[in-house]
């Protein structure tokens, strides 16, 4: 995977979770607010079984 794609996965992925831009959630990149997502680890599990299928 090339970067420019990692880019449109990371978006896809962030704006499936969240709506508004990352700034007005307080966080500093799409990156910053997908790791805060996933710092929880039943949410982690959760997330990596849907990616895995």
């Amino acid at each position: 995977m090339d970067a420019v794609e990692q880019q449109l996965m990371i978006g896809m992925l962030y704006y499936s979770s969240f709506t508004k831009p990352p700034e007005k959630l307080g966080f500093s990149s799409m990156e910053d607010g997908l790791q805060q997502m996933l710092s929880g680890e039943e949410l982690k599990k959760e997330v990596t079984e849907v990616l895995t299928i």
